[in-house]
């Protein structure tokens, strides 16, 4: 019979889901649905397997490690989706990066099936544990310096790290052990990630609000693109500012005060590079405007 503590982190397990559920309408009018829907997959594949081995303790190994190595996949998804979500390739790199990448690392759990799914025939090998391991700290890396980086660079990281633990002989944890700090982590990362998102940014409206969010919310890989972009633009026109990691700043010997806001060539530059990752209501709401009459980049 389940212990009761096993029974609790039902709990934990189902909030993730609840909260990615509804991240689903913050993200409505980004490139991130397809990141969003990665996301919904794994905290279900991880409350629906830990209620199979940890609570009704229905699937007999080797299938208790395989699904339980399947979650861990699922679980870098989501922030390998978010390195793919510039437009129109979204849907490119989910058939082109995404599944292939499931496919190779998911060949342990398609070899021990192939082999009958006998007890032992499903083993974790190093090339395919070094493979998963350098997935996990490219997806998670995109979040450091961010508003969410302690749900996606260390509790998410965690969890996967724990699902491999118990993969693997060790006189520290048991696999039930692991598996339910695996599940409390993913709990607590939602939890974490739902309450920054309620709170608000630094800044209420205007560019720095938009770079804000969008830096927060697509990760330094593709804020850093973004911000060489919009410098290299604004040297060419000499604006009175530059864009740095937090925000817009004056330049030397400009005065001080929200020039960006004033300036309206920054404006039009956000749009034009950010239309591919979001919609024009979304840049709206955040800058405080009416969209332009024209969306011609000049």
């Amino acid at each position: 019979m389940a212990s009761t503590l096993a029974v609790l982190t039902v709990v934990p397990a189902l909030f993730a889901v609840a909260a990615v559920v509804r991240a689903g309408r913050a993200l409505q009018g980004t490139s991130l649905l397809l990141a969003w829907g990665w996301a919904l997959a794994a905290t279900l594949a991880i409350a629906l397997t830990w209620l199979m081995t940890g609570i009704t303790q229905t699937i007999s190994s080797p299938w208790d490690d395989m699904l339980w190595y399947g979650v861990a996949e699922l679980l870098l998804c989501p922030q390998i989706a978010v390195l793919g979500a510039r437009r129109p390739g979204v849907a490119v790199w989910n058939w082109f990066v995404l599944l292939p990448l499931l496919a190779v690392l998911g060949w342990p759990v398609a070899a021990a099936a192939l082999a009958g799914a006998r007890p032992g025939s499903f083993t974790l090998e190093t090339p395919p544990l070094v493979g998963l391991l350098l997935v996990l700290l490219m997806g998670t890396g995109n979040y450091a310096g961010t508003r969410f980086r302690l749900p996606f660079t260390l509790l998410v990281p965690c969890s996967v790290v724990l699902i491999l633990i118990s993969l693997k002989s060790t006189s520290v944890l048991t696999p039930a052990a692991a598996r339910m700090l695996a599940v409390w982590c993913v709990g607590a990362a939602a939890a974490i990630a739902w309450r920054t998102a309620r709170r608000p940014g630094p800044v209420p409206t205007g560019p720095d609000r938009v770079w804000h969010d969008f830096r927060d919310r697509f990760g330094i890989v593709w804020a850093q693109r973004v911000r060489e972009r919009i410098n290299e633009r604004g040297t060419l026109e000499n604006w009175p500012v530059q864009l740095e990691r937090n925000g817009f700043v004056a330049q030397a010997g400009e005065a001080a005060g929200d020039v960006s806001a004033a300036d309206p060539r920054i404006e039009h530059t956000l749009r034009w590079l950010l239309r591919r990752f979001v919609d024009e209501p979304w840049l709206n709401d955040r800058l405080g405007t009416q969209p332009p009459s024209s969306d011609a980049f000049t």
